[in-house]
Order: C-alpha cells, then sequence, then structure tokens
C-alpha cells in the first residue's frame, strides 16, 4: 500500500499492525491458505507520462 497512489487500509482476515503509523504491515496466523485484504483507493489528479520519464531517462544514458 501506498506508492504512488494515496491508498488506506480497510480490513482483512488477518492483524493489520500499520495502525500506530508504522510500516503498513498486515499478520496472517500460520497455516492460513487464504489472504484477504481490501484497501481504498482515492483519486489522484497528479499524474506522469511515462514515455516521456523513459525518454529522458534514456537520453541521460548517452
Amino acid at each position: 500500500m501506498g506508492g504512488f497512489l494515496s491508498e488506506t487500509y480497510m480490513s482483512s482476515n488477518g492483524t493489520y499492525l500499520g495502525d500506530a503509523g508504522g510500516p503498513q504491515i498486515i499478520k496472517w496466523p500460520s497455516g492460513t491458505k487464504e489472504f484477504k485484504f481490501t484497501t481504498s483507493v482515492s483519486t489522484d489528479s497528479t499524474s506522469i507520462e511515462l514515455l516521456n520519464q523513459y525518454n529522458g531517462w534514456k537520453a541521460s544514458q548517452k
């Protein structure tokens, strides 16, 4: 969760350990066969055109 997206933990069938502002980690008991979690992603009006980023990087490699 996180990165470029505004993603927020909603629920899981494990224990969420990120409530205190630490790392966003979910812990499942040993033997868990199905791992479920739900997040919410908010709309971000900021975007980056990846082709321009790639072309700039490629030009800098010469």
